[in-house]
């Protein structure tokens, strides 16, 4: 049983999600749409809780853009979010520019099936189709162990 304070305070079990005072007095008032809202945020809000005790493993793949399409691999990287976000066991994934040709992509995951899961899955299949045209040499992709991690609590936001 956990207690979640956001100027309301709402108690609820994990198979539950809210109480089921709670949620009776929300479906007897005709709210169930708001029923569905507080259990979509309670499931969130464990998914987010969770995420720094369950990142194990990494990876950190480093791209080298060919002259003239750094813009284009700047592009890719962003257009990855959306597919990395249909990937439940990506727990991090940033796209970075380390220089004006240099880029990289980190990404975390609560265990080997999770990032096995990844380097089959969207991004990394339209990066292997694109990399002859885009990459001045393959990807180099390395496999990480976290020692330690702090993750955000709104998993998703650009960095300030």
């Amino acid at each position: 049983m956990r207690t979640i304070s956001c100027g309301l305070q709402f108690v609820y079990d994990a198979p539950q999600r809210i109480s089921p005072g709670f949620a009776q007095s929300l479906h007897a008032s005709g709210s169930t749409r708001l029923l569905r809202i507080f259990d979509a945020l309670f499931a969130l809000i464990e998914r987010i809780s969770s995420m720094a005790e369950k990142t194990q493993v990494a990876l950190w793949v480093r791209l080298e853009a060919k002259p003239g399409k750094e813009k284009e691999v700047a592009d890719f990287l962003r257009s990855g979010l959306a597919l990395v976000q249909q990937e439940p066991a990506t727990v991090a994934w940033f796209g970075v520019q380390l220089g004006p040709s240099t880029f990289g992509i980190f990404d975390a995951f609560p265990n080997e099936a999770g990032r096995q899961a990844h380097l089959t899955g969207g991004v990394a299949t339209a990066l292997m189709a694109s990399a002859s045209e885009l990459l001045a040499k393959p990807p180099e992709i390395h496999k990480l162990d976290v020692l330690a991690s702090k993750l955000p609590e709104q998993a998703g936001q650009k960095a300030a």
